[in-house]
């Protein structure tokens, strides 16, 4: 009876040690698969209702913290053309 004991701890152990393995590969994995760009869709309008249509905006992005004391990030789009876009704008966030 000692040895069966011995062995389903044994057995014990290694499922707990494959599990723990397996999960580590595959959050990996998920992580590895993470988008690094996010996409910022918006419409934008003039104060008479209209909307904006310029060869040239100018767009800043600022992420803060909690106190808005500190940026945690911060991107800047300049020159985006919306002569012919109805106000439409589509931005990439992130490092390419």
């Amino acid at each position: 009876m000692q040895n069966c004991l011995g062995f389903t701890t044994y057995l014990k152990k290694f499922f707990f040690l494959f599990t723990l393995v397996f999960l580590s590969v595959f959050s990996v994995s998920i992580a590895v698969a993470a988008p690094k760009l996010i996409s910022f869709q918006t419409k934008i309008y003039k104060p008479d209702g209209t909307p904006l249509e310029a060869p040239s905006v100018q767009f800043k992005f600022s992420l803060m913290n909690p106190l808005s004391t500190c940026v945690i990030y911060a991107e800047t789009f300049s020159n985006v053309d919306l002569s012919s876009s109805s106000g439409s704008v589509v931005l990439a966030l992130g490092d390419p």
